[in-house]
């Protein structure tokens, strides 16, 4: 942009989605592709299905066997749970096999939507298996993650789709770029909800992009930082209608999804937190100066503790170690770590 960084934080995860933004990365004790005998073993335990039935609906989505299931599927085969509960209790094994269904279909829809609309990984049973563990996931940063990776394609010369949740992309610009004025306000939404119940996705199908396209980027172009909102939380926020900022916002360093890990570097994006992005300001007689001897100064004063491709136990782990000092005392898990660099408002 031409004032700076901006992009996606957990925090704007968390405010859009209400996706938990702490707790275990999804990447543990997780086989990027289970084998044939893993994957029957696993639709035993979760829907009950004997070999011959999984292989049809492995075979369901192409002419050839495929690890997917047709969700639409999975919907028709275990819809009606509550008319079935009037006509008779159901046992703990069958509300745990619809439970399973759905939230299946949940993976596929919310956190890991491809460009077909209508199959779903059937690795992503490795999460469903057991359902206690669910609440322990941090969904958030697996959700973001997974669109970072997902965005990175967009700029290819031939990409016409991408997948991702979009919806939750499309929010963030709304919510950043108002003076676009792209999105209509949805009059029904009520404080407190997530963000992504504030607008109206009804512009999504104009087949007229082509125009709009060259316009909308002219508008980037010359956007400056004062048409720009930093901080569209800060109302809500003030009338105590949501929770205060969360601390991974500031996180520098890996965010898992199944099949690998983005890098965040929250030091690059600190004008979204209230601070000067790029270069450091003194104070000096009551007013905020750049301080040109130290412009080039490295802003990424962090300690990283591994090397190569990072695991999810040195780092995820030590979360709270690898934020970005924001005048703040925080437990990073290291008492005698090296001082960081300051930053200040301006």
């Amino acid at each position: 942009m031409p004032f700076g960084e901006i992009t996606i934080t957990p925090d704007d995860v968390r405010k859009i989605l209400n996706l938990n933004d702490h707790g275990v990365a999804i990447k543990y004790n997780y086989i990027k592709q289970l084998n044939w005998e893993q994957l029957y073993d696993l639709c035993k335990k979760c829907f009950g299905w004997d070999k011959e039935t999984s292989d049809i609906e492995f075979n369901m989505c192409f002419s050839y066997k495929t690890r997917q299931f047709i969700m639409s599927q999975l919907i028709k085969m275990f819809k009606g749970t509550a008319e079935k509960e009037n006509q008779g209790p159901l046992s703990d094994a069958e509300v745990d096999v619809a439970a399973t269904a759905y939230l299946l279909c949940v993976l596929g829809c919310v956190i890991f939507p491809n460009a077909s609309g209508n199959r779903v990984d059937a690795n992503l049973l490795q999460l469903l298996h057991s359902l206690n563990k669910l609440a322990y996931y941090s969904w958030g940063t697996t959700c973001l993650a997974f669109l970072i990776e997902e965005l990175r394609k967009a700029s290819r010369l031939r990409t016409s789709q991408i997948s991702g949740n979009v919806s939750l992309f499309q929010t963030w610009i709304y919510d950043h770029y108002p003076s676009m004025k792209l999105a209509d306000v949805n009059t029904q939404c009520e404080k407190g909800t997530p963000r992504g119940t504030k607008y109206k996705f009804t512009k999504n199908r104009s087949r007229t992009k082509e125009k709009q396209l060259v316009q909308l980027k002219e508008k980037l172009d010359s956007t400056k930082a004062s048409e720009v909102c930093f901080y569209p939380y800060k109302e809500d926020r003030a009338s105590g209608h949501i929770a205060g900022r969360s601390e991974l916002s500031h996180y520098f360093g890996p965010l898992w999804y199944p099949t690998g890990y983005v890098m965040y570097n929250g030091s690059r994006v600190m004008r979204q937190h209230g601070y000067v992005q790029g270069v450091p300001w003194n104070h000096i007689n009551g007013k905020f100066k750049l301080d040109v001897e130290h412009s080039q100064s490295n802003q990424d004063t962090i300690k990283v503790i591994y090397y190569g491709t990072p695991y999810v136990i040195d780092h995820w782990d030590q979360r709270m170690y690898h934020l970005v000092n924001t005048e703040r005392a925080v437990n990073r898990g290291d008492e005698n770590a090296p001082v960081y660099m300051e930053w200040y408002r301006r």
